[in-house]
Parts: C-alpha cells; structure tokens; sequence
C-alpha cells in the first residue's frame, strides 16, 4: 500500500502538467458496419485507479478515449466489454480492444480499435477492467442518446481544466458564465481525517492575504460522508466565539450570522458528489460567482486575474459547543499544505 500510496503522489504531480497530447491513429483496415452510435459522446465512470476520460465513438469499428488518466493495471487489464458492470456480468464479458491498460496514462488521447468480430450491438458496457484480479477500474454505458438520455451525463469526476497547487493537492473546474457558478473539483492524497479548503482572497489588498477570504473548506465526516461548507476567515485561528458572542477565525458563515443578522447569510458552496479511492480525496463543489452575500462572499470575476487561497490540514470533528467541522491549523509551510496564487479560471 505505501508504494500505492507514493505512485498516487507522482501522479498527482503530472496528471495536470501532462502536454497536450497526441491522438494515435487507428488502424485502417475495413471497419464494421454498425455505426449507430457514431458520434456518441459520454464520461467514464471511476471505480479504482483514478480513471477519468471521455470515450467518443468514431465509427463502426474504434472510439476515442480523450483526457484519459489511469494508474497502470496489469497485464491483462484491456477495455472489456460485458453486459453490465457488476462482477457477474464481467467476469462472463470478453475484451473489446486488443491494448493492455498496464501503464500510467496521463491525460493522454488514445483511438482504440475493437476486436475482429465485435461491434457495438455487442458491448452495452465499456469497461476497463483487469480479468486477473477481477479489478473494475471504471466503465461507461453505450446507447443512444435517444434511448437513453441518462447514459451520456457527465461524470463527476470530470472538468474542463485542471491545475496542480502542490506535490498533494490538485484543483479541477468547470465555469459556466451562463449560469453565474463555477463548479470545483479538490483532490489530494491525504488521509480521510484531512480537509481540503480552497476560495478566494479579499480583492484589492495590497498585500494578498488569507484574512477576509471566502473559502469552501471541504473534507469527510467520520461517517465517510463528504460535505463541502461554505467559511470566511477573520482571523489566523481557529473558529472561537468569545464571551461576547462574536464568531472570529476560520468560521463558517452560518456561524456568522449571530453577528449580522441582516446579512442574509446562507451556504453558498453546494456539494455536488465526493469519494475515496485509492488513497485519494476528491469532493466536487459549486458556488456562484457572485452571490447575495455581499459581506463575506467574494465576487468572483473568472476573466481576471485574482487571488486564489488553498490548505490542506487536520479536521476537528464536531462537539456539543461548536456543532461543526473545523479545520485545525496546517502548520507546515508555504506551498506544502497552503498557498496564495494569482489566478484566472476563464
């Protein structure tokens, strides 16, 4: 587990400085005739190994897997196909494509050809999987989309950019300016016990600083449930109340309201899905980007450059005087387990 546990590190490093790669041909022998799902779009399913992609169907006899991401399998690991993806209905499927998924992929875009003899009809379910250790790694389901409208939705796990913040702890996002919200991924390989928090800085400060950010301080309950919460920070501390009843330091903003109530404080970060695997945190969140809460929200302009805040450290589990999660000082230095970065999201 500890040399797992060092492989998932490395690959936390370069998932996100991969260069953009190139896309291998495929073969140009005759294809099948069966195309009836050419063009057909949909996210992969992460299970193990930290499998993320988008598989696109090219034409009766190959697909696309683009930004695909995958720690190395065995040898016999293949792309399966199966009628399901429950161990049942893989252990009685058979390969689809003849390359073996035994290396490291890092937002890599690959053409795969299918087997002589097999089509589309013949593969409800394209999974990876590894037969030796009977090990899903991840799967899609392939129909129409107009037979199946829920079988393209995007994939939690997946977004439209991804950047490093440390050797540990990576962030991924998708920005809709349509909608007015961004939604953000963080990931790191840390212990369940970890928090991951990430926001933005107090726009116009001379001196970037964590004091006035807006952060969503994310993390797993001792339940293993994930939660994302919404925190603005007062003070270098953790979140107090002092004997005249003001909330200072690494608060959540409900907390705050006792100070204000006619700030119209809600939660303004929505948790969206979040997971263990394989040593990994990984908790999707969104927010607006600019909300009601014009006290301790920060406007988030995607287009400009702005400051941008992050740490990683130990979570207080919740008690009868503070009924809520709080993150305990990181106490480590500057880029290991918290930073400032200037930064745009557009």
């Amino acid at each position: 587990m500890a040399s797992l546990h060092l492989v998932v590190v490395v690959i936390l490093i370069w998932l996100c400085l991969a260069s953009p790669p190139e896309v291998a041909s495929a073969s140009e022998e005759a294809c099948g005739t069966n195309t009836s799902l050419e063009g057909y779009v949909a996210d992969l399913w992460m299970y193990q190994r930290q499998l993320r992609g988008r598989v696109e169907v090219l034409d009766g006899c190959s697909f696309q897997v683009s930004a695909l991401d995958l720690l190395a399998g065995s040898a016999s690991a293949r792309w399966w196909r199966a009628e399901g993806p429950d161990l049942d209905s893989l252990a009685l499927g058979a390969p689809a494509a003849d390359e073996p998924l035994n290396r490291t992929f890092l937002s890599e875009s690959l053409v795969f050809r299918l087997l002589p003899g097999v089509s589309w009809p013949l593969i409800p379910v394209l999974a990876a999987f590894d037969p030796l250790t009977s090990s899903l790694f991840g799967f899609v389901r392939l129909s129409n989309a107009s037979d199946d409208s829920s079988s393209s939705a995007s994939a939690p796990t997946m977004f439209d950019s991804c950047a490093e913040l440390s050797p540990r702890l990576r962030v991924r996002w998708t920005l809709d300016n349509d909608s007015n919200s961004i939604d953000i991924g963080l990931e790191a390989a840390i212990g369940s016990e970890y928090y991951m928090a990430f926001g933005w800085a107090a726009p116009g400060e001379t001196k970037p600083s964590m004091i006035g950010a807006d952060v969503a301080v994310t993390g797993f309950t001792e339940d293993g449930l994930p939660f994302a919460e919404d925190y603005y920070i007062t003070k270098y501390s953790e979140c107090l109340l002092r004997k005249d009843g003001i909330a200072e330091g690494v608060c959540p903003d409900t907390i705050y309201k006792g100070n204000d109530t006619a700030a119209g404080l809600v939660n303004n970060t929505r948790l969206v899905y979040g997971h263990r695997r394989d040593g990994v945190s990984f908790v999707r969140f969104s927010r607006p980007l600019v909300s009601g809460d014009k006290k301790y929200d920060v406007p988030v302009n995607a287009t400009m450059n702005m400051t941008v805040i992050w740490a990683i450290g130990l979570l207080r589990s919740p008690d009868s005087l503070r009924p809520y999660y709080l993150p305990l000082g990181h106490g480590a230095p500057a880029g290991t387990a918290f930073g400032l970065l200037y930064y745009s999201f557009a």
